[in-house]
């Protein structure tokens, strides 16, 4: 009957599962026994091969530090060697150094006797341009000529470049040297009298000069405007009484002030008369200022009694004649010696409607009629 729960036929179906159960768990027991042998295997075999690893790394260390070691023995080597070398060459060293050393004393005595030299050749250039009784430098540096060709070129409205400044010393120079005397300024005050006067605008020149000494001055300038306006004329006020006093020799050239001594240079450098008069006597004579009276300048140049009132008194006799655009040109401006040009320049001229301050130089003040 369907109903009974045990039937004959299920013992030997039940005995099969029993088998089978038996058999898998030997199985997984074999299973499990052999995988816990693989694993011990497997982790010793891991543990080999680290330290084969580890044992590699070490004898690559030891090798690098070997050949460190090798190098560094090298290394060690060649120092010595160095040092040997050095050794060696020490007394050597000290000879070349001891060479050197006297080298260098015998080009320091050397130099000294190229200083000696170079004053002597600048001894003989002053004595051939006479500067040992000249008594102010005859020499145009590349200072002044550069001041001369920036500054007052502009200043004055007239180009001026190296070329022509060469020039204007070059003819100074010859001037001073075929006359009797000498220019008392330097060369930058000859030629900035030149380049002013030879920017006085206008078909003719006329100028004023008071205090001519041998009369250098106004022949460098008369060959400096000479090319430029169709009548250049100059005239020339002194007493022609010696130097300070009557017969007072130049403290320089030991010459003689004269008006005789004056129309000698004249004549030897061939000035035509036509281009000068000469009016002997102080410039604050009565006689003098009437010889001018009615004229006209538009170049001054004040050279004379250098003394405060002197200035002053030929400043308000020949001031009025300079034209319009016309120049005034005072020598000795802030010369320690002179301190009466310097106060008349500072307190009296820089106060004057009249004028206008173009420039000082040197030795030299310069203004323009307004």
């Amino acid at each position: 009957m369907r109903g009974n729960f045990f039937h004959p036929g299920d013992s030997g179906r039940t005995g099969r599962r029993v088998l089978l159960a038996v058999l898998v768990v030997a199985v997984l027991s074999a299973i499990y026994g052999a995988s816990s042998l693989w694993g011990a295997a497997a982790a010793t075999i891991g543990s080999v091969l680290l330290l084969a690893v580890c044992v590699g790394a070490v004898a690559r260390s030891v090798r690098q530090l070997g050949d460190r070691s090798t190098a560094l023995d090298d290394r060690t080597a060649s120092l010595a060697a160095t040092a040997e070398a050095a050794a060696a060459a020490r007394p050597l060293l000290a000879d070349d150094v001891g060479a050197l050393r006297g080298d260098v004393t015998a080009l320091r005595g050397d130099v000294t006797a190229l200083h000696g030299d170079v004053t002597v050749v600048r001894g003989d250039v002053g004595a051939l341009r006479g500067e040992q009784y000249i008594g102010f430098s005859r020499r145009l540096d590349q200072e002044t000529e550069a001041e001369l060709c920036s500054v007052w070129s502009e200043r004055l409205g007239v180009t001026l470049e190296p070329p022509y400044l060469r020039y204007l010393e070059r003819k100074l120079l010859q001037i001073e040297a075929a006359v009797a005397g000498r220019l008392a300024s330097h060369m930058y005050d000859g030629l900035l009298r030149a380049v002013v006067a030879r920017s006085v605008t206008g078909r003719e020149f006329n100028g004023l000069e008071i205090g001519v000494l041998f009369g250098i001055s106004a022949m460098v300038i008369l060959e400096a405007v000479g090319p430029f306006f169709e009548r250049a004329h100059m005239t020339l006020i002194d007493p022609f009484e010696g130097y300070y006093a009557p017969d007072e020799l130049d403290p320089m050239t030991r010459l003689p002030v004269s008006r005789r001594l004056l129309q000698r240079n004249l004549d030897r450098l061939g000035v035509p008369p036509e281009q000068y008069t000469v009016i002997q006597g102080y410039s604050a004579d009565d006689a003098v200022g009437r010889q001018v009276s009615g004229r006209t300048f538009n170049f001054v140049l004040i050279d004379g009694d250098h003394s405060f009132e002197g200035v002053t008194a030929d400043f308000e006799r020949y001031a009025p004649m300079i034209q319009p655009r016309g120049y005034l040109v005072l020598d000795d401006y802030g010369a320690p010696e002179w301190p009466g040009v310097t106060r008349f320049v500072e307190e009296v001229l820089s106060a004057s409607p009249l004028f206008e301050c173009v420039g000082t130089a040197s030795r030299t003040a310069v203004f323009r009629r307004i």
